[in-house]
């Protein structure tokens, strides 16, 4: 959907992809605003690392940076305080790609410790009303298709472009026993994470570390998988940074 007006105008897609990198680091420089001046320099010097990487400015992708701005702004929202916005924009994430799903259960994971059931609850809601505006349209007009591109590519393939532990794994766990290893272990995770999950900084954490095992442990990755991690590296670095005084700030 966020290529559609550039197919309308003839304009090349990639010029989206580099909007959505330019929205994304304006958004993380404004919240920058709020931090000590410490804190903002570390930040500016991850996010020139992030933005400035060589991969991300030579491959050009239609991949990633269209799911880039979601996150940068639901996490802006969750750490302003507004919950149900960043509840919202999260659930536009889980339509635009399947590696949000690593991160979802310990969303709600977040939710339901720091604010209880009924807040986890609304979100489940929120999520649902959302996958079924963005995706209703397309299942209703070829759920085949839709289905295929969504689920097919994950569907007991191998294809690992880089050394990566799977590679080993699969030396003593069968193919089609590879997602059951790799589910099992997230679970392992996110066990682990109940008890440290009620701030935006315990999510942000525990999301890199539950996407740098998914990654790791994929019978199918690609070299772009590891932009992912250093998202939730980015934001956390910000959660975890107090706020700039009133003469800092003003």
């Amino acid at each position: 959907l966020p290529y559609v007006p550039a197919v309308l105008l003839g304009i090349d897609v990639r010029v989206v992809n580099v909007v959505c990198l330019m929205l994304s680091l304006t958004i993380l420089m404004r919240m920058a605003r709020h931090m000590d001046w410490r804190s903002r320099l570390g930040l500016m010097t991850l996010a020139a690392v992030f933005f400035l990487n060589p991969w991300l400015l030579f491959r050009h992708e239609t991949y990633l940076a269209v799911f880039f701005l979601p996150l940068f702004a639901s996490f802006a929202l969750l750490l302003r305080g507004r919950l149900w916005a960043s509840v919202a924009v999260f659930a536009w994430s889980l339509c635009s790609y399947q590696l949000a799903w690593v991160v979802a259960p310990l969303f709600l994971l977040m939710l339901l410790r720091r604010y209880g059931c009924r807040t986890a609850l609304g979100a489940l809601g929120v999520f649902a009303a959302f996958a079924a505006v963005m995706l209703g349209p397309f299942l209703a007009w070829d759920a085949g298709t839709l289905l295929r591109g969504v689920f097919g590519t994950w569907s007991d393939v191998l294809q690992i472009e880089t050394l990566n532990l799977s590679w080993w794994m699969l030396r003593v766990v069968p193919l089609q026993a590879m997602k059951l290893v790799q589910a099992g272990l997230l679970i392992v995770l996110y066990v682990l994470a109940v008890r440290g999950s009620r701030s935006p900084a315990s999510f942000l954490r525990w999301s890199a570390l539950a996407t740098a095992l998914f990654i790791m442990t994929s019978q199918l990755i690609w070299h772009y998988f590891f932009l992912l991690p250093p998202v939730y590296m980015l934001w956390h670095h910000f959660a975890e940074c107090p706020p700039a005084s009133p003469r800092e700030s003003g």
